[in-house]
């Protein structure tokens, strides 16, 4: 057993794991910098010269392009979504209805049997 109190080495592991999880942010975006200056051509580092800033608005502008795409894909299925489901509320409440109507026929054929079948015994 250690002789660190255990609310203060918790407090110490969640600094250091926090401080990990910043860092592994900082080392992704700085790979994907990298990486997007390796595919067009250019050898810049993060954070250097006009190039890397041109790279990142061309990043930035792919990125925001493919979310308009992405929403827009996610607004068309919405809308066809709720389309099919207005259908079926449409088809299920006619169906409803007439469902209703069967059974008050029903009802009735019911009543006039009973109503035989009473006048029948007498």
């Amino acid at each position: 057993m250690s002789s660190v109190p255990e609310d203060i080495a918790f407090d110490t592991f969640m600094n250091s794991t926090a401080l990990k999880k910043s860092n592994e942010k900082k080392m992704s975006r700085q790979s994907a910098k990298l990486t997007v200056s390796h595919i067009t051509g250019t050898i810049a580092s993060p954070g250097t010269g006009d190039e890397s800033l041109e790279d990142e608005e061309e990043l930035r502008q792919k990125n925001l392009e493919r979310n308009r795409l992405a929403a827009s894909k996610c607004r068309q299925r919405k809308k066809e979504w709720m389309e099919k489901l207005a259908h079926k509320a449409e088809r299920m409440s006619k169906e409803n209805e007439y469902l209703k109507q069967v059974l008050n026929n029903l009802k009735e054929e019911m009543e006039f049997l009973k109503t035989q079948l009473y006048m029948h015994q007498k």
